[in-house]
């Protein structure tokens, strides 16, 4: 393989292929977030939300959090995964870093 192909190879493995994949990741279409059965892209969050729906404590991958309780306006349900934080800095932009009352806090919109 030449170096040329294999650049580009390299380029598309690195242009959001993992980041997508993961619950917080963006999305732009409703069945782009392929994590699993109950997957959902939330298209209503800045550029998209990767998620779980009617997740239960424990089931979310690893890196995200079964919240429940929480609604959000264009949102219609209460029960899904988001990814966990520390600060600000570990979520994306339009993104902060949450308390809801969980041992964990969690990267939610900044204007939800």
């Amino acid at each position: 393989m030449n170096k040329l192909a294999l650049l580009l190879v390299g380029v598309a493995l690195s242009c959001g292929g993992d980041e997508v994949m993961r619950v917080g990741g963006p999305c732009s279409e409703s069945n782009a977030c392929d994590l699993s059965n109950t997957s959902a892209c939330i298209l209503a969050w800045p550029q998209g939300y990767c998620t779980e729906y009617d997740c239960q404590v424990g089931s979310c991958p690893s890196g995200a959090l079964c919240v429940t309780g929480v609604t959000f306006r264009d949102v219609p349900v209460n029960s899904f995964c988001f990814a966990t934080c520390q600060s600000d800095a570990d979520c994306r932009d339009g993104y902060r870093c949450a308390d809801v009352s969980e041992p964990e806090k969690v990267c939610a919109p900044v204007n939800p």
